[in-house]
């Protein structure tokens, strides 16, 4: 199968570092949600890794916001 180069349109950078800053906002709010979740339909544990994992990304998308 041929694989065919598709070349990237211009874009903003401002756009961007706007489309990160929100996708941060809502991880955190997502973090917010699982840490004040009151049901029992995750047991402690996947609660703890779910909320480690967002750490993760919210810290990783952080970094690429400071490299603008």
């Amino acid at each position: 199968m041929k694989k065919f180069f598709i070349p990237e349109e211009p874009h903003d950078v401002k756009e961007d570092r706007t489309f990160l800053e929100r996708e941060v906002l809502r991880l955190i709010e997502k973090r917010a949600r699982l840490i004040n979740r009151d049901d029992d339909s995750l047991d402690q544990g996947a609660r703890y890794d779910a909320i480690t994992d967002l750490n993760r990304r919210i810290e990783a998308l952080n970094d690429k916001i400071k490299r603008f």
